[in-house]
């Protein structure tokens, strides 16, 4: 990608916008986002631009304070590396291969795969981690969703063979600390992500991980926050409280994730809150969906959606985590599992 004039050209222009946002941010933004509309070509990019054209005209925009907490609070090249890798390689390039490879290959191709990985299944099938996001780039994927069980710095070794992807990593189990009953991530975990600028850590909504969002701001990492919700805890999503107490963190994202056999009809609904909040601007923070904001993302580049997923032992499974066939990850390349 990098060798790609188009690429070099888009990146010249957004680094230099990055640098104008801390002077003024909104007005640089608003031009980065015009910007962002004449070069794009693509559905996706065309609705997501003229969407954000629309909202950023709005001077009391919430998303302002969400622009100025991520400019002044990230690093420069990580939001110009992660930006970059997510809008060209992801949206613009890959999206393109995707439907070409989709017409050569007669299939569904997603715009992004999702992975379940422990320490375990990575020691034993790294190799196989590493071919299958090799040939997702060819297919034209480059946004991978990883569920990451504990942070551990080998696999941040495979993330740094593919510097053109991007990574949103769901830490899910943190150590806690015996004392303060407070959660936290091994520093040397975090030395090695300062190094790598195409990652976004997305830790759980909770009080007890106050000291890790604090950890990461001072790092100046750009990280989110995931929320797991049925039935049993709807009403914190409808009444916007989740929403108001990620604000105080400052997360990119807020991810709404939910748990496995949860209602298909409730997942429609958090979908549907989620929009909602996006488009009336209601908080600093961007909601997420999971699934179906995903599976949107998919039919816009190619008109239908597809969802991949593997679990711990390389098996394809649905959003529940429930195995599909018999198709391995660690025993067959991605197109042979596509088809």
């Amino acid at each position: 990608m990098r060798n790609d004039i188009f690429y070099t050209l888009i990146e010249t222009v957004v680094a230099n916008k990055l640098k104008d946002m801390k002077k003024y941010p909104k007005r640089a933004t608003r031009n980065l986002i015009d910007l962002g509309l004449l070069f794009s070509k693509g559905k996706f990019q065309n609705a997501f631009f003229s969407s954000a054209q629309t909202m950023l005209q709005n001077e009391d925009s919430p998303y302002y304070k969400l622009i100025d907490n991520v400019v002044n609070g990230v690093e420069n090249q990580r939001l110009l590396t992660f930006g970059m890798n997510l809008g060209y390689n992801s949206f613009k390039s890959g999206s393109r291969e995707i439907r070409r490879n989709e017409r050569k290959l007669n299939c569904t191709i997603p715009w992004e795969i999702t992975l379940h990985i422990d320490n375990f299944s990575f020691k034993n099938n790294n190799q196989s981690y590493d071919r299958l996001i090799s040939d997702g780039e060819r297919l034209g994927i480059y946004s991978w969703i990883i569920f990451l069980d504990k942070p551990f710095s080998d696999f941040l070794d495979l993330v740094k063979k593919h510097p053109d992807s991007v990574f949103f990593i769901f830490l899910e189990d943190l150590d806690e600390d015996e004392k303060t009953k407070q959660s936290k991530i091994d520093e040397n975990f975090l030395d090695y992500i300062e190094e790598l600028k195409n990652i976004m850590l997305i830790i759980e909504l909770d009080k007890k991980n106050r000291h890790v969002y604090n950890d990461l701001k001072q790092k100046k990492l750009l990280y989110s926050v995931y929320y797991r919700y049925s039935q049993k805890n709807i009403d914190l999503i409808l009444d916007g409280s989740i929403l108001r107490f990620a604000e105080q963190f400052n997360p990119f994202f807020t991810v709404f994730v939910s748990e496995p056999y949860c209602n298909k009809n409730l997942r429609k609904m958090v979908y549907n809150i989620s929009e909602q909040s996006r488009n009336e601007q209601l908080y600093s923070t961007i909601s997420w969906e999971l699934f179906h904001s995903n599976a949107y993302i998919d039919k816009v580049i190619s008109g239908k959606s597809r969802y991949i997923s593997f679990d711990y032992s390389g098996i394809l499974c649905d959003v529940d985590g429930k195995k599909i066939g018999d198709k391995n990850i660690f025993e067959s390349d991605l197109v042979s599992i596509l088809n």
